[in-house]
């Protein structure tokens, strides 16, 4: 899921004592949102691009390993996965959709792309 932002940076919502129970739990639903929006983009919220658990298929040199999601660490300049195998490196994030994929069929057409068949 690809993240964009919904509401304003600069969003003031003013609320009238007439205005209806409805309007207000809107109201509080746009405002979190926004605080939500707000600490994604200072690099506070993190958004996964899969939960734990979920089997990946990684090309290293000339063969597509099998793993399992079991971490994600997050640090000032990178995000990291951690795999049940216990192989931790770094930039694994960024590697998803290059040596990384979800689907073995997607693994094994990078592979045959980077072979040059």
């Amino acid at each position: 899921m690809r993240y964009e932002r919904l509401t304003p940076k600069d969003m003031v919502i003013t609320l009238n004592r007439n205005e209806q129970e409805s309007i207000e739990t809107l109201l509080r639903y746009a405002y979190r949102l926004h605080e939500l929006e707000d600490k994604i983009e200072n690099g506070m919220i993190f958004i996964l691009p899969k939960p734990i658990g979920t089997r990946i298929y990684e090309i290293c040199q000339s063969f597509i390993y099998e793993e399992e999601i079991d971490a994600y660490t997050i640090t000032a300049n990178k995000k990291y996965l951690r795999f049940r195998s216990g192989l931790f490196t770094t930039d694994y994030v960024e590697k998803i959709g290059k040596t990384i994929f979800f689907t073995r069929e997607e693994a094994e057409a990078k592979l045959k792309e980077l072979k040059g068949e």
